[in-house]
């Protein structure tokens, strides 16, 4: 199952809907967050 996949489907069972924008927003967030974390280990 993709990101994306994911991401509908917590939303849905949270009865949220997210547009394609903000969808977008988040899956970038998440990219530079995993990206920077093998950097800095942010979420240790």
């Amino acid at each position: 199952m993709s990101l994306q996949e994911q991401l509908a489907e917590g939303a849905g069972s949270l009865g949220v809907e997210i547009s394609p924008p903000a969808r977008q927003k988040m899956l970038d967030y998440l990219e530079l967050l995993e990206k920077w974390n093998r950097v800095y280990r942010l979420t240790a």
